[in-house]
């Protein structure tokens, strides 16, 4: 073996040690850091249903019937418009629509029809404190490429919590779950404005 070789081979063995160290030391810093995410538990499909993006572009998602029917609704005030069949439509599909989440989207992003969507709520006499999937869905968060899990719907949400309670389950979700921290905020923040409401109104 030629003499260079030898002194190659004596600063590898040299050096190995400090790799290696290396190498464990960084392993056993992370295993130290802490999980920043407090997560709590739910059933699989209720999870799928609370961590994904909703969209109200059908287009960048698989075709949705539903959301392209609910497009044709017109979205003009309608106490200063005349009725018309798509509106008909829109109330007879409300159950259907609140059990939707790309659907939601799109009541969520239009005032009028929001509006509309919480009358019609109204006067079909369902109960949303009891529906716990429209809930899930109105609550619901999603991950952003930056990692940071915002809401999906900034008017949903409150507008619930000014007329309505979250069920026990769903509540307990956002209490003990990190990922809902912004949601829980919003909806507390309409339950204290609908309890001082309330108070007003005695």
């Amino acid at each position: 073996m030629r003499m260079e070789h030898y002194y190659l081979l004596i600063v590898i063995c040299c050096f190995l040690p400090f790799i290696l160290g290396g190498i464990w030391f960084a392993r056993h810093d992370c295993s130290k850091i802490p999980r920043e995410i407090k997560k709590s538990a739910t059933s699989p499909r209720a999870e799928d249903e609370m961590l994904k993006e909703y969209y109200y572009d059908e287009f960048s998602t698989h075709y949705n019937g539903l959301l392209s029917k609910l497009k044709k609704v017109n979205l003009y005030d309608p106490r200063i418009r005349i009725a018309d069949e798509m509106d008909v439509w829109f109330k007879t599909m409300t159950r259907e629509l609140m059990h939707d989440g790309n659907c939601l989207a799109y009541i969520n992003h239009y005032g009028h029809l929001e509006d509309t969507f919480w009358k019609n709520i109204q006067e079909l006499n369902i109960s949303p404190e009891q529906d716990e999937k429209f809930q899930r869905l109105i609550v619901s968060v999603y991950k952003t490429d930056w990692g940071v899990w915002i809401r999906n719907f900034c008017n949903l949400p409150f507008n619930y919590g000014q007329r309505y309670k979250l069920s026990p389950n769903v509540e307990k979700i956002l209490n003990n779950d990190s990922r809902f921290q912004d949601v829980k905020q919003t909806y507390e923040l309409a339950r204290g404005y609908a309890e001082r409401e309330n108070l007003k109104n005695q």
